[in-house]
């Protein structure tokens, strides 16, 4: 995830009122404008936030003045958050969460714009890039359940008699092993799994070595800026019939 800046991230335009306007000025800017932050400018500089939240706990404090009417029309100031952190869209993907848990908002500014972004919209960044990553991990952990639950005490010997021959790394257990290690270890090992895999070594092979492919373009980061090298729909499908052959293994 290094390769990744502030700029990745897809955080809203911040639109923004004058510090001398009222709170209702702003209420009316944030229902034509869709947005529920507004940035409060004086002078071309930016002072703070005003939010729906800020404007409610200001509503529900002045009411219990009997003020609840008249503090609409009051400058937005009275309302505004100042709490909020600076950052460059060329700062590192990471240095966010330092931000974000020292303000609830993060100004994104370069030379021409403003933009906003709070603690959720981070986490569904992250949450829709790494998605792939978590599928793949939980392919690779059910790989190695059908291979240690097929050959069982005997895996280490078998490891080593797979590959020693070979011209390719040995490795002394399954958590040494790579995609690649497991395709060539299940089809010399065919005999073992044979009617697990419903005799279809071939489409075997070419599914894990497919999911090792993907694998390491996503954690190599080559070709990152076009999603679809991934194939999404291919790691889900992968993902479901290892599961399925696991889980009927497991019930039988």
């Amino acid at each position: 995830m290094t390769r990744y800046t502030v700029a990745d991230i897809d955080a809203p335009v911040l639109r923004s009122i004058q510090a001398d306007q009222t709170i209702a000025e702003a209420l009316d800017r944030m229902f034509e404008t869709g947005c529920p932050q507004l940035g409060v400018t004086r002078d071309g500089e930016l002072t703070g936030i005003i939010s729906h939240r800020d404007i409610t706990r200001v509503l529900h404090l002045s009411s219990q003045i009997n003020q609840d009417g008249a503090i609409l029309e009051k400058s937005v100031i009275m309302a505004v958050n100042r709490s909020y952190e600076r950052v460059s869209p060329k700062d590192g993907l990471f240095e966010l969460f330092d931000e974000l848990a020292d303000a609830p908002y993060v100004i994104i500014s370069d030379d021409e714009t403003r933009k906003i972004l709070r603690d959720v919209g981070l986490h569904q960044f992250l949450q829709d890039e790494i998605k792939e990553f978590l599928l793949i991990e939980e392919i690779e952990r059910i790989i190695r359940d059908i291979i240690r639950d097929t050959i069982g005490d005997a895996l280490p010997n078998e490891l080593g008699e797979t590959f020693s021959p070979l011209d390719v790394r040995t490795p002394g257990r399954l958590e040494e092993c790579s995609f690649r290690h497991y395709s060539i270890f299940i089809s010399d090992q065919w005999n073992a799994f044979d009617s697990q895999f419903e005799h279809k070594q071939d489409f075997v092979r070419e599914l894990i070595d497919r999911v090792g492919e993907i694998r390491n373009q996503m954690f190599h980061f080559r070709d990152l800026d076009d999603r679809e090298t991934y194939d999404s729909d291919f790691i889900e499908f992968a993902r479901e019939h290892l599961a399925y052959i696991y889980n009927e293994r497991v019930e039988h």
